[in-house]
């Protein structure tokens, strides 16, 4: 086996994962203090206490949010200090408006968190406001200074469509017979683009800049070049259930039930597809230079090995019921992440001359009650992430690999990635809303490597005035210009399959 290169991160190590683990490493400075994301997706802020753990976020009372924060993603490059996202009032609002139970007075506006929307979408905008005005007047301004369109400036809820991303100003004055009151407040804008389907399967390759979405009817793949949004249809047999690039890039693998269909790539060429049977459901991908490996969650599970040259189905495993798979670049071993116990990762050797598969070394973290079932691979094939947020270092040597190291911000995610540099992740999380009964705003934060802890927040669109209902955060990707890709799919609310493609572009760390 080739030998990896070691990887060692600053972190919080799981005690009681495995006897010979190292001692545990606080996952913050005590009287340290950092920002937080509160129910509601806006931010808060948390202390370190002395046993190296963080208290739980401090929201601002009443409102469940912290205000916001110099950090969130920016629309227009680098970063800046969003910290949450209008949904509610009118079709797309900031919810308020005229309060006539407080008739006596000047006007008292409540000046709204910084909020995130989209590009082209027009927006209802609104503010919280105690006594009740006569008279309104609103105005916008641009990222570059200039004055915007306002629609009805003179009522409590006009509305106004931001023309290009980036940071607008918004200036609202109300008045009555006994005063008025003046407030500003920032928009971030960002761009959108929306799909007329919820992918079955999302892969993304970023050296070819390919993202292959999947569609259940008609079944096929939308394949997308991230740089253009330009996208090519793929017709298939049938749905496809899982994806994967090779790592070339040159071969897309779609896991199909009782099927295994190979869309190939030549230079000038449409794409061409090949198809193999196989005996169970292809649930989970993992791709190599010539084989794919697939598992199947049905029955009492199993993992199989396909030649993607012959079709021949070369070794299959039964009982291993997994919800994720990801091979190693070194095609000498894969790791799943079991359905059953979805904190369990396992590692699974492989002969070189297919054939059944090697010895099974199973690691257990203890993540008990939350919702782990994700799993990632760094880019650089040293860690594996899972979707409480726990980081594994990996060694091809069984006696040091999958060694705890270290946790992300106290969270579930469900997208990870990395920044360009490959110095921070890029995690997508999706929070509950304050009453804990529903998805509430999805996040994104960027978090160091070196460290595992937060420098970043932004809250993404949850709502478009296009869709009545919630959007949730699927799946994140970071391309070779340092822009993130994130799928928003259609939750609560939306009877109609729709996804929300946003970008945003990064700075540094």
């Amino acid at each position: 086996m080739r030998r990896l290169a070691s990887w060692m991160m600053v972190g919080l190590l799981f005690g009681g994962l495995l006897s010979s683990a190292p001692a545990c490493v606080p996952l913050c400075t005590p009287g340290a203090e950092q920002a937080c994301t509160c129910n509601t997706g806006a931010m808060g802020s948390q202390l370190c206490r002395s046993d190296g753990y963080f208290d739980p976020c401090r929201c601002a009372p009443g409102f469940g949010t912290g205000g916001s924060f110099a950090g969130g993603f920016a629309a227009a490059g680098g970063f800046s200090s969003a910290g949450g996202f209008a949904s509610a009032g009118g079709s797309f609002g900031f919810g308020g408006g005229g309060n006539p139970g407080f008739a006596g007075g000047a006007p008292t506006l409540t000046m709204p968190p910084t909020y995130t929307v989209v590009v082209g979408q027009p927006l209802t905008l609104s503010i919280e406001v105690m006594s009740t005005p006569t008279s309104w007047s609103w105005t916008v301004t641009g990222p570059d200074g200039g004055a915007e369109a306002v629609t009805a400036p003179s009522t409590d809820t006009p509305s106004f469509t931001p023309r290009a991303p980036g940071t607008y100003r918004v200036d609202v004055t109300a008045a009555n017979s006994n005063g008025q009151a003046s407030t500003n407040f920032p928009l971030v804008a960002v761009e959108a683009r929306v799909l007329p389907f919820t992918p079955t399967a999302v892969a993304h390759h970023r050296e070819t800049h390919r993202l292959a979405l999947g569609r259940d009817s008609p079944p096929g793949i939308e394949l997308y070049d991230v740089r253009t949004g330009q996208a090519v249809t793929v017709p298939l047999m049938r749905i496809p259930l899982a994806l994967a690039f090779s790592p070339d890039g040159a071969q897309l693998v779609a896991g199909q039930v009782s099927q295994v269909q190979v869309v190939s790539f030549v230079s000038g060429a449409a794409p061409t597809v090949v198809s193999w049977p196989i005996a169970s459901t292809a649930e989970s991908l993992g791709v190599g230079t010539s084989h794919a490996y697939w598992t199947t969650m049905s029955g009492s599970g199993g993992l199989g090995r396909l030649d993607l040259r012959s079709g021949a189905v070369e070794g299959f495993m039964n009982g291993r019921s997994a919800q994720h798979l990801r091979l190693h670049p070194d095609e000498e071993r894969l790791y799943v992440l079991e359905a059953r116990f979805s904190s369990t990762v396992t590692r699974i050797d492989l002969y070189p001359d297919g054939g059944s598969f090697g010895s099974l070394n199973r690691f257990e973290s203890s993540q008990s009650g939350l919702d782990c079932s994700e799993l990632w691979m760094t880019r650089d094939s040293t860690q594996l992430v899972t979707g409480c947020g726990s980081l594994y270092r990996l060694s091809a040597l069984v006696a040091s690999d999958l060694t705890a190291g270290g946790r992300l911000p106290q969270a579930t995610y469900r997208g990870l990635d990395e920044a360009d540099d490959g110095g921070t992740f890029v995690a997508l999380q999706q929070p509950l809303d304050r009453f804990n009964t529903g998805p509430g705003l999805p996040v994104l934060i960027r978090a160091r490597r070196d460290t595992l802890l937060q420098s970043s927040v932004r809250a993404l669109p949850s709502r478009m005035t296009t869709l009545s209902g919630t959007l949730v955060g699927r799946h994140v990707f970071v391309d070779d210009t340092n822009t993130a890709h994130v799928l928003l799919v259609a939750g609560p609310g939306l009877p109609t399959p729709r996804t929300v493609w946003v970008t945003l572009p990064m700075g540094g760390r």
